[in-house]
């Protein structure tokens, strides 16, 4: 009879026994994962809080400092309205940018673009030239670096214009050379 209970365990019991050992295991990696999801959604609805709390100036704001296109129009003229403020009156001219192409697989890239589309920003190039006196084109470089739009100035070109004045006397006018960047945030 022993021998019988003891193989009745064996064979029926123990299998049975296991099985819902592991089942218990099971059900704690399920409360585990059940208390992460409760944490996660909490952690979503303060940041949809936050993110409902910064105010429609402010969103505007940073869509400027980083859009998520390039608009190669708009910061021409954000660029021109910075020269043309506080009657500096410092037209772009000669207005050159390569619009990005879109990123296709399968082409053979540079090591230099495959750097840069793995990157999660995108870069847009522009040159122009623009005339001013020494003074408007400090105060042209002071607000520029003040704009909401993050610019990067590559290279400063000048040289003086052959402007006269009425009483025929050189005028203090210089046509400056402007290579920049500005970035975006790529969509991924």
């Amino acid at each position: 009879m022993l021998f019988a209970a003891i193989s009745l365990f064996f064979v029926f019991i123990n299998p049975y026994y296991k099985e819902v050992q592991d089942l218990g295991g099971q059900e704690n990696s399920y409360q585990e994962a059940i208390a992460n999801s409760r944490e996660l959604e909490k952690i979503n609805r303060a940041l949809q809080d936050r993110y409902q709390s910064i105010g429609s100036d402010d969103v505007k704001k940073l869509s400027v400092l980083l859009p998520d296109y390039v608009n190669n129009v708009q910061v021409a003229i954000e660029i021109e309205q910075i020269g043309l403020a506080a009657g500096r009156g410092m037209t772009l001219k000669n207005v050159k940018y390569e619009v990005p192409k879109p990123e296709t697989e399968g082409r053979a890239l540079s090591r230099e673009q495959a750097l840069l589309a793995k990157k999660n920003y995108g870069i847009f190039e522009l040159s122009f030239s623009t005339e001013g006196s020494y003074g408007n084109f400090i105060s042209f470089l002071k607000d520029l670096e003040q704009s909401l739009r993050v610019i990067d100035i590559e290279s400063i070109s000048f040289a003086s214009t052959d402007i006269l004045s009425m009483q025929g006397t050189p005028r203090d006018i210089y046509k400056y050379d402007f290579k920049v960047k500005t970035y975006w945030l790529k969509s991924n």
